[in-house]
């Protein structure tokens, strides 16, 4: 949950196999990878957030968030992004 008045990281997001960590902070959003040991990796092509309940999806191909009420999906392999549903 993202609390307003608070800068830096305020939320976070495991994959179900517990090798990245999703992190939606200063408007971008980035992902950790926890077996390579590298610094925070900011996902490319996005619009500026912020970003709400970014969550990586089961295989942890993808991740879904909220953002401007829309719900967007991001491709990590193809470094893509679609609108899935927007608000009416």
């Amino acid at each position: 949950m993202r609390i307003g008045g608070l800068s830096g990281i305020v939320e976070y997001h495991w994959s179900a196999c517990s090798s990245r960590i999703l992190v939606p902070a200063s408007g971008s959003l980035y992902v950790f990878d926890v077996n390579a040991g590298k610094t925070l990796k900011k996902l490319r092509n996005l619009p500026e957030g912020p970003y709400t309940d970014a969550k990586f999806s089961p295989q942890s191909k993808f991740v879904s968030f909220v953002l401007q009420r829309n719900l967007w999906i991001y491709c990590l392999e193809k470094e893509v992004f679609f609108l899935v549903f927007w608000h009416l």
